[in-house]
């Protein structure tokens, strides 16, 4: 009798990120996911990068899609269509090495667990390494955090973060309808 996976996809949109997308697909818990019952797929989404990010990426063993659109939001899109149907859940991470990918479970657990389809990861509630963000984008960041939990009531510590998580179910409602 085989053992029913669940299944995970890893996006990372990528702009020229040749130098930190290896760092991002070595830090993936493959053997740490797999003992607990869950099958990764990484999924570089190349968005028009002009040095070898793809060739870094496919070498690693990642899906590479091509975006020919400029733009964070044009990548995520397609990133979004490229999840296959059988998906339980998506991550999506920067292909610049400042978020850590091993920390994945802890995105996952709430999903998992059934407390929440959408999870958020924050670089201002956590360490962050010395020149991760810069003051004036810190400071920016902060600024457009307040703003969204003022007017939106949402409980978000960083607006402008690179670290995601989402449900089957929240992946087919975004689905379609990111602008």
């Amino acid at each position: 009798m085989t053992k029913k996976f669940k299944k995970i996809t890893l996006m990372v949109p990528c702009y020229n990120e040749e130098k930190g997308i290896p760092n991002v697909i070595k830090d993936v818990p493959v053997k740490k996911l797999k003992e607990m019952g869950y099958k990764i797929e990484v999924l570089v989404i190349n968005n028009n990068s002009t040095d070898k990010t793809a060739e870094v990426a496919k070498k690693l063993g990642a899906r590479v899609v091509d975006e020919p659109r400029p733009g964070k939001g044009n990548a995520i899109k397609t990133g979004f269509k490229s999840i296959a149907k059988d998906v339980d859940f998506a991550l999506m991470v920067d292909g610049d090495n400042t978020y850590k990918p091993h920390e994945m479970l802890r995105l996952i657990e709430p999903l998992e667990s059934g407390f929440s389809d959408v999870i958020i990861g924050s670089r201002l509630e956590g360490n962050m390494k010395g020149k991760a963000m810069s003051f004036s984008h810190r400071l920016a960041n902060w600024f457009f955090t307040f703003i969204t939990r003022f007017f939106y009531g949402a409980n978000v510590t960083d607006t402008c973060t690179g670290y995601f998580a989402w449900t089957r179910k929240a992946i087919d409602v975004l689905n379609g309808h990111i602008k």
